[in-house]
């Protein structure tokens, strides 16, 4: 089989980086999931846009090197030698792409930079990184197809592992937190008269799981009212609630040392069941009303809940 062009393993790396980044965004129980989720989306698009340059520089490398100051000579690292590549910024500057995208893509930096110093997100900002983050895969999957035939290889094309929209009210924010959301939601009002329909800043996500579609349900990421709806599978329904109540407990103990399962813990129970974010209760047989059940709990989200209720393990 013949080797293919540089343009093209370079988007292949740079789908399979998006794919690692929605892999650990997907996984509930991962607390640092949006940390890394930006990194690896980040460094996602470095490369496809840097493909992108080479693909119109006729395939040639030389294209996406840093030359030095004044001189013809590029830029070398001093500990391996070899040619210095420009930066995200550079490569976004010099790849034209449509307003959306960079002010999506600058959302994605914005977090990447500023995230890994804020400690454990709260919701409102984990809720930013979310719209941000599916707008951010949908553009890039649009992208890699248009640029170089590619398409992403994976059964989910958006990240589903979420906890749902917050509630709070910014004064209950750290001030670190805050100021990255002040960021990215300047980022996502465009001038009137730019918006260009292929392509998107944010995108908000709406899960609505119900017992009688087979035990999973449709999600719906969307700019509008009229947006498709995406199938979520029985199985993506259990990576979303996928802890048992016994589970549950023995993360509690784990988390709070001063747990009790007792009155207290169970009256806070029925609000976690009531919260559609919080718990699912999925049928042995869908289709039968009267088929028994059991409730699955989404950890981020119940947790949410618990933490002002308890006190943190240090």
């Amino acid at each position: 089989m013949a080797r293919p062009k540089l343009e093209i393993a370079m988007a292949r790396c740079a789908g399979s980086a998006l794919l690692a980044a929605i892999e650990i965004y997907n996984k509930p129980t991962v607390e640092y999931r949006e940390q890394t989720f930006a990194l690896l989306a980040t460094n996602a698009w470095e490369i496809l846009l840097k493909a992108r340059l080479v693909q119109l520089g006729q395939g040639k490398i030389q294209t996406i090197y840093r030359r030095k100051s004044g001189s013809r000579q590029y830029e070398r690292d001093k500990a391996t030698g070899e040619p210095i590549t420009i930066s995200l910024s550079q490569a976004i500057n010099r790849v034209g792409l449509p307003r959306e995208v960079k002010a999506n893509i600058q959302g994605i930096i914005e977090t990447r930079n500023r995230a890994a110093h804020l400690g454990m997100l709260k919701p409102e900002v984990q809720d930013r990184i979310l719209m941000f983050g599916t707008a951010g895969v949908q553009n890039f999957i649009k992208l890699s197809s248009k640029w170089f035939g590619e398409t992403i290889d994976t059964p989910y094309l958006l990240p589903v592992g979420f906890v749902g929209h917050a509630t709070s009210t910014r004064g209950n924010l750290p001030k670190g937190q805050r100021a990255l959301i002040n960021t990215l939601d300047n980022l996502a009002r465009l001038p009137s008269g730019t918006s260009d329909p292929d392509f998107s800043v944010v995108m908000n996500v709406q899960i609505d799981i119900k017992p009688g579609l087979s035990g999973g349900g449709s999600v719906g990421i969307t700019n509008d009212t009229n947006a498709p709806k995406f199938k979520v599978s029985d199985e993506e329904a259990l990576a979303i609630f996928h802890a048992t109540y016994n589970d549950l407990v023995a993360e509690c103990r784990k988390r709070y040392p001063d747990f009790k399962q007792n009155f207290h813990f169970n009256t806070l129970m029925k609000t976690v069941k009531m919260d559609p974010n919080c718990a699912h209760e999925r049928r042995l047989n869908p289709n039968k009303k009267k088929s028994s059940a059991q409730m699955f709990y989404n950890l981020d989200a119940t947790f949410v809940k618990l933490d002002d209720a308890y006190k943190r393990m240090i």
